[in-house]
């Protein structure tokens, strides 16, 4: 099956029939009119032992569908159709459609883009419509999730918690080596509809899988079909007997949910099935006055009669397939799920590492990083936009305890909900707030140190840090490092591990765009620019840049780009005295001061030189390795991370205070556009 990936096709459409002809006939009919552009997918008509005119209706539409073949599998039951499709398939990702499903005609375009933007999704559905042979009764047409029914909204989005087994069977699309190696290609627990037999569930078993073996699931709604439901399908007898065979499944599903013992697996039974008993009273005494109710109670005693009866299968599982099952085995792909928590309020160094993380996580395919963040801020939209798993706690000011409390209370949910292998808070605030709930739950607690710690016990959050010792510290710099014992009493084991940061996309057109940013900031394509980005607070340096700036005695014209925006009232405070000395300097006309932009990468690429002559340490500075990607010779302060990143090859380091030096590295870099080209390679 290696060979799939090699494959002329991108995808496999496998359609599993039993004596339906008349209905596949429609189906084969739907996927013949798909738009033009989508002929890069196969057809594979799993004949399940039918008596019918299925062979003849294949032979039919072959000329309208070129890839289509039909094949025998003589093993009854729907699952071990399935598995024959898939095996047979040569295409690196396959779709599961029933004979009664109806294609909409853009469905295999709309699942060839899917699987083209979400690189890291190991399966996903899409919306799926009831479409009623004749109109149902009113007991059938409420129920209409029991037939497949799916709408999770109008956008396109990656599911997370239990959302994710709201998908169904019906044009579901799964990555062939998701199946491959989340084993279940070679054994399925819950054995399908065979024949007379009555037990569902395969489908969410293999969503259960894939997500166990860490990969993405989505909801596209592009990839919409209706769902013909025949008459004879519409009848009460029908509809309980389907409530029956799902809730058969559920004691099997339990332990696909989840990795632990068989002990936690029969607590979260013994637990569901008092769920269904409360549901069953519940409706009972309603159904005394509504009929409605009386209806969902006899459903909620077969779901209980079901779970209850399923049980059985649990029992028939050998020791080796329940050890799989309870994902005690390394036959399953084990990916370790990192939680990274953060405020997420303001926009900077740390946040942009952050979405470096998750931009580059197929990097690290054995790990899956995950994001908890107090505020539903920027970052938060940028890390949703690249399809990474975010969990917002709510706002938190340490000065109120009831929303420290609520956040605190939502991260232990979140723990409890779902299985991480490491914490990692991203500085001493989020250690010291939510440290103890990964404490508690025994979770590998690690503080990621972005900045140094200055005083022992400076306020109440230090402290608390320092009570919660962690099980590692990553610091960003052998500066930050020699901090810790500030912050703990006793060091945790650290290691110094520089942040990563993403190289930038070299762009098509790189020197139109440089033209045009350079017209927007209102300067010459010839004049030099000194560019500082970063958050307007004091200690950047921003204002002795100013001042060096104005002492500047080189001829050659300069203009300097002060990029960044406030976050807070103290920030817009310093920017604006920044403009009033940049009056007072008499340099007004040759600084812009360009807010918070979204463009940082590209303008750095405009620019010519990067300044940033830090008053206090940078505890480690990723702009300054932002700025040499981008091809600029870095000027700053001879102190803290700076100098464990910009050397004589590629900048200059300044000595701290020292405004003449400062004054001398400018006029050099701005004066020889040659050094500037030789500090820049």
């Amino acid at each position: 099956m290696s060979g799939a990936a090699d494959s002329k096709f991108s995808l496999s459409v496998v359609i599993c029939t039993y004596n339906n002809a008349a209905l596949l006939a429609e189906t084969l009919r739907h996927l013949a009119a798909q738009e033009k552009g989508s002929a890069d997918f196969e057809v594979l008509v799993i004949d399940n032992n039918c008596t019918d005119e299925t062979p003849q209706i294949v032979e039919e539409f072959q000329p309208q569908i070129p890839h289509l073949r039909r094949i025998v599998e003589t093993q009854q039951g729907q699952m071990h159709a399935r598995v024959r499709g898939v095996r047979e398939s040569r295409a690196p990702w396959v779709a599961f459609v029933d004979d009664d499903n109806l294609l909409d005609s853009g469905w295999v375009s709309a699942v060839l883009r899917r699987i083209a933007e979400s690189p890291n999704c190991g399966a996903f559905g899409g919306k799926v419509v009831i479409d009623w042979e004749k109109p149902p009764p009113e007991i059938v047409a409420r129920r209409a999730y029991a037939f497949a029914s799916t709408d999770l909204g109008s956008q396109a989005r990656r599911l997370e918690g239990e959302e994710r087994w709201r998908l169904r069977g019906a044009g579901f699309v799964c990555r062939k080596a998701a199946l491959e190696q989340c084993g279940w290609l070679d054994w399925q627990a819950c054995v399908g509809r065979a024949g007379r037999g009555t037990m569902s569930g395969d489908d969410t078993e293999i969503v259960m899988r894939i997500a166990r073996a860490g990969y993405e699931l989505w909801f596209e709604p592009a990839c919409l079909l209706r769902h013909r439901i025949a008459r004879r399908r519409l009848t009460w007898a029908y509809l309980r007997s389907l409530h029956f065979s799902f809730a058969l499944a559920d004691p099997i599903l339990l332990g696909f949910r989840t990795r632990g013992s068989l002990m936690s697996w029969a607590g979260r039974w013994l637990m569901l099935l008092l769920r269904r008993a409360y549901w069953l009273v519940r409706h009972s005494v309603r159904g005394v006055v509504s009929a409605d109710a009386r209806a969902t109670a006899v459903l909620s005693f077969d779901t209980l009669h079901g779970a209850a009866r399923g049980i059985a299968m649990v029992a028939r599982l050998d020791r080796q397939k329940r050890a799989a099952w309870l994902g005690a085995t390394a036959g399953e792909a084990k990916k370790l799920r990192v939680l990274h928590v953060q405020n997420g309020r303001m926009y900077g160094g740390i946040q942009r590492m952050l979405v470096c993380i998750a931009a580059e996580r197929t990097q690290a395919p054995q790990m899956e990083p995950v994001f908890a963040l107090c505020f539903d801020e920027k970052i938060s939209a940028d890390l949703a936009a690249i399809g990474a798993q975010v969990e917002i706690l709510g706002p938190v000011q340490t000065s109120r305890p009831w929303q420290w409390l609520r956040a605190a209370w939502r991260f232990h949910r979140l723990l409890v909900r779902e299985p991480f292998g490491a914490v990692v808070c991203h500085g001493s605030w989020p250690l010291a707030l939510f440290g103890v709930c990964a404490r508690l739950r025994k979770i590998p607690l690690v503080l990621w140190m972005h900045n140094d710690t200055k005083v022992r016990n400076k306020n109440l959050v230090e402290i608390l840090a320092g009570w919660t010792r962690p099980d590692l510290v990553v610091a960003n710099s052998a500066y930050t490092a020699a901090s810790l014992p500030l912050l703990f009493s006793s060091p945790p084991p650290h290691i110094v591990l520089a942040c990563p940061v993403s190289q930038p996309v070299r762009r098509a057109g790189a020197d139109g765009l440089r033209t045009a940013l350079r017209a927007e900031l209102e300067t010459a394509e010839d004049a030099v620019v000194i560019a500082l980005a970063g958050r307007p607070e004091s200690w950047k340096g921003h204002a002795d840049l100013l001042k060096a700036l104005a002492q500047v005695g080189s001829t050659a014209p300069w203009i300097c780009w002060v990029i960044g925006g406030s976050f807070t009232a103290e920030q817009s405070a310093f920017l604006s005295e920044l403009k009033e000395s940049a009056r007072e300097l008499g340099i007004a006309d040759r600084v812009r001061f360009t807010g918070q932009r979204e463009d940082v990468a590209d303008l750095l690429v405009a620019a010519d030189i990067f300044c940033q002559p830090n008053v206090t340490p940078e505890p480690f500075g990723i702009v300054f390795v932002e700025a040499l990607y981008a091809g600029l010779p870095v000027v700053t302060t001879d102190h803290g991370g700076g100098r464990e990143i910009v050397s004589a090859s590629c900048g200059r380091l300044v000595p701290p205070g020292d405004s003449r030096a400062l004054v001398l590295a400018l006029d050099e870099l701005i004066d020889n556009a040659n050094l500037r080209r030789a500090l820049s390679l």
